[in-house]
């Protein structure tokens, strides 16, 4: 059990044990409960992960930044591929390219408007900024790599493309500098 877990079994341990005093949730139990795990996220140790108003994870770095989500790392991709494609993107564009409701992707791109990855103007359009560019450029870099990679190795391309889409979020720099390496070496 790492240093977070117990901190929060150690809290949690002692509302259950509050609980089982009582055959009844009263409102001397919920107080304390709601104390308890108040003092608790107030106390929050650094290096635990912590969830913020939407729930996502936000893990510290090495650096001490903070990682953005692979969703939003999905739809930075895919403004690119789409600006590529087309010019001008619009969110009715990316919700029709990755078959999501256009309320979901409205609210992922104010999410990445606050985070200052994209602006859009009077029209709806979508451009991305430099910190928005620099990150779909990257994912999109890793989704090619590694899909010829996989085609390469005899893996279909439908699978290959989806695989890849995986591993693209979770692959260290230091791997993918070592697999772009070796698929250079051995073109």
């Amino acid at each position: 059990m790492n240093r977070c877990q117990h901190l929060f079994y150690t809290d949690y341990r002692e509302i259950y044990e509050l609980k089982l005093g009582r055959v009844y949730i009263n409102a001397a139990f919920c107080e304390r409960a709601v104390s308890v795990l108040r003092n608790w996220i107030l106390n929050f140790p650094s290096d635990c992960v912590k969830i913020n108003k939407n729930n996502d994870a936000l893990k510290p770095q090495k650096d001490s930044s903070m990682k953005i989500q692979e969703s939003a790392e999905n739809y930075l991709e895919t403004i690119l591929i789409l600006s590529k494609r087309m010019g001008a993107v619009r969110s009715i564009d990316i919700a029709n390219e990755l078959d999501f409701s256009k309320p979901s992707v409205s609210v992922a791109m104010k999410n990445l408007r606050e985070g200052g990855y994209i602006s859009t103007d009077a029209n709806g359009y979508i451009t991305l900024l430099d910190k928005g560019l620099h990150i779909a450029e990257n994912i999109y870099e890793r989704h090619t790599l590694l899909s010829e990679w996989l085609v390469r190795l005899g893996v279909d391309e439908k699978t290959a493309a989806e695989d890849a889409c995986r591993i693209e979020h979770v692959l260290s720099k230091e791997s993918f500098d070592a697999i772009k390496r070796h698929v250079s070496q051995n073109r």
